[in-house]
């Protein structure tokens, strides 16, 4: 089986830089001709942090690009597979007119909505929807940028306590709300209670193995628990307030399966 990565980053060229506030590199294999991203960070903590970042999504089965560290004794850089395609600002101008082709992108983008929510991705969509990549040959959205992920911000500064805390979780609210994030709530303009409550029950299994994360500091990986613990109780409280509130709910029959009929309904596009 074909190597995707090679061993060592002695064989790579530089084609140009490419826009971001850490300036990553575009390059080319000279045996293999695969392009890539070469990305150093603003420090070797920050660089490590965006490379757990996108090992978690990865391991969740988001569509993110493949990724490999290269670490020496003075140095840290993150070798990343170059996905050929448009950003979704792009996608949006060249589709204007097909609103359900858009509609199909946000939806397969908001399947992991909660699990940007967990990992504090503020900046999951970018200033200007940069940071979510539509590959040419299939159409397929990923995420390819998650320096502002976990601990750190974008820019490579670490978080306020207070902004990576396990405490609370207010991307859950915050990046559906146009007033503190724009860019996020428009591209998760069709997130719905039953789209969280779902995405936080698939999250349970994943969680249990949480511990296989490579490089996953012990920190971070209690204030994920703690995040988690939240989101779950907020999917609770989700939850009674569809008993609650819902008509098409009946209360007649076991709850449960009721909310998986709704969910099932809530789905019917992904």
């Amino acid at each position: 089986m074909e190597k995707f990565f090679p061993d060592n980053l002695d064989n790579l060229e530089e084609m140009c830089e490419l826009n971001g506030s850490t300036k990553p590199k575009k390059m080319k294999d000279k045996e293999t001709n695969k392009i890539f991203v070469l990305k150093k960070g603003k420090s070797k903590e920050h660089c490590l942090n965006e490379f757990v970042a996108n090992q978690i999504y990865e391991k969740a089965n988001a569509q993110v690009p493949k990724m490999k560290k290269f670490e020496t004794e003075n140095d840290f850089q993150i070798l990343i597979e170059f996905i050929d395609g448009i950003t979704w600002k792009e996608y949006q101008e060249k589709n204007s007119k097909s609103p359900e082709k858009l509609e199909k992108i946000q939806r397969e983008v908001m399947k992991h909505f909660v699990l940007d929510c967990l990992l504090a991705n503020w900046d999951v969509a970018g200033l200007q929807d940069e940071n979510i990549m539509i590959e040419n040959s299939t159409e397929k959205p990923f995420r390819i940028d998650f320096g502002g992920a976990l601990s750190y911000r974008a820019m490579g500064e670490k978080k306020k306590v207070e902004e990576w805390t396990g405490d609370f979780v207010p991307e859950i609210f915050t990046m559906l709300d146009s007033s503190f994030n724009e860019t996020s709530a428009r591209l998760f303009k069709f997130v719905s209670d039953l789209d969280i409550i779902s995405q936080v029950n698939e999250l349970n299994h994943f969680f249990q193995n949480i511990h296989l994360i490579q490089d996953l500091s012990d920190n971070d990986r209690n204030i994920l628990t703690q995040r988690f613990q939240f989101l779950k109780l907020t999917a609770m409280q989700k939850e009674q307030d569809l008993y609650s509130t819902n008509q098409n709910f009946n209360a007649d029959d076991d709850f449960d399966s009721q909310l998986e009929k709704a969910l099932q309904e809530s789905m019917k596009y992904k």
